[in-house]
């Protein structure tokens, strides 16, 4: 698991991502929430990167 969890998103952001998709690398450290699980991010309103595989 990566420091901060297991998934990534942007706060200005609707996406979330596995710590290593290319779109996880385009977030800035300071803007960037953790969760523990896809479950977690998508109570909170975020939707799967379509570009990262394996995510729902």
């Amino acid at each position: 698991m990566a420091p901060g969890g297991l998934i990534v998103a942007s706060r200005s952001g609707s996406a979330y991502h596995y710590p290593w998709c290319p779109g996880a690398a385009t977030i800035s450290q300071g803007n960037k929430v953790w969760f523990k699980s896809e479950e977690a991010a998508k109570r909170a309103g975020y939707a799967a990167a379509k570009n990262c595989k394996g995510l729902e």
